[in-house]
């Protein structure tokens, strides 16, 4: 738990993270923006234990008891659940929002084994019998994706909608395998810490990178990579790295589908996502601009509109 603060008030533990150097109590709910960027601030999380490993989640919704519907938000390798902030900001008026971090990243416990994309996805529909949850939306990026993929074929009945942000159906090209093994290598034995800058343009399309306005920001998720566990990284990078084909699997996802990608994604690029539109029937391609591999970020805004309107025309 290295550069956070935990305050426990069994069951909820209050998370504050200091992973920048500049932070300051926040005159809003969860999020503050400063000098340093967002800071998480007193970010209530629950906990659970399913399949051997403590789990943190946020489980945040309209605070009238009403009954409405849920969203269950998967984060992106490296990152947790704060990177849908805005997202939960702007649906949690109007639905019940539980955002997860995985096995091995964000404040979840670091295990030895179930790093593999289908044992991560065992561990959703765990946490999600938990809660007592019939059925959700789903809204996973990248590695969230790959787990979101699975999880509407697996239950078609529970899954009312898949929304998936720069993924793939397919798997990690030989190319790309080497060079995220080697980072793992890296990562294992030294952390994040020499490798980041490196990182970073993975994650981020250069608008954002190159945005002197956003400099905050950037500081901000370079302090929270580097703040990850060397031993969760290279357990979930391998996870992800060695994940099957699932493309011919698609055909078994029947919910009503959005697929998002930013226009600068090098990491999943727009070929990928067509790939996954071709394979579901009836699925919606929006193509984000100025945005990398990490949307909900980056084009923060944007994305929180095109999942509100996506779920509205659901309802109608």
């Amino acid at each position: 738990m290295s550069g956070f603060i935990v305050l426990s008030v069994a069951p909820i533990n209050i998370i504050l993270d200091r992973s920048c150097d500049k932070w300051k109590e926040s005159s809003g709910r969860n999020f503050a923006l400063d000098a340093c960027g967002p800071i998480d601030l007193f970010i209530a999380m629950a906990e659970c234990e399913v399949n051997g490993c403590r789990f943190f989640y946020q489980d945040r919704g309209p605070k009238d008891g009403r009954s409405v519907p849920v969203i269950v938000f998967v984060h992106g390798l490296l990152w947790d659940s704060s990177m849908f902030e805005h997202q939960l900001a702007a649906l949690e008026s109007s639905y019940r929002c539980i955002a997860i971090d995985l096995r091995g990243q964000g404040k979840t416990e670091v295990t030895d084994t179930g790093y593999s994309i289908s044992d991560q996805g065992m561990d959703i529909q765990q946490i999600i019998e938990h809660l007592a949850i019939a059925q959700y939306h789903f809204v996973g990026l990248s590695m969230g994706g790959f787990i979101g993929m699975r999880l509407a074929a697996w239950e078609p009945e529970r899954v009312l909608s898949l929304t998936v942000i720069g993924s793939s159906a397919g798997p990690e090209p030989d190319k790309t395998q080497v060079k995220y093994r080697r980072l793992a290598w890296v990562a294992r034995w030294f952390g994040i810490g020499p490798i980041a800058s490196r990182i970073m343009p993975i994650m981020f399309g250069a608008s954002f990178m190159k945005n002197a306005l956003r400099s905050g920001e950037r500081r901000h998720w370079l302090g929270k990579l580097k703040a990850n566990s060397k031993f969760g990284v290279q357990r979930a990078t391998l996870g992800v790295i060695e994940r099957e084909d699932y493309r011919p699997r698609l055909e078994l996802i029947f919910c009503p589908t959005l697929i998002m990608v930013g226009d600068e994604d090098t990491a999943t690029p727009i070929v990928k996502a067509e790939d996954i539109v071709a394979g579901v029937k009836g699925a919606e391609l929006c193509v984000i601009p100025q945005a990398g591999h990490s949307a909900s970020i980056e084009q923060a805004e944007l994305v929180s509109t095109m999942i509100t309107d996506f779920l509205t025309k659901l309802y109608k």
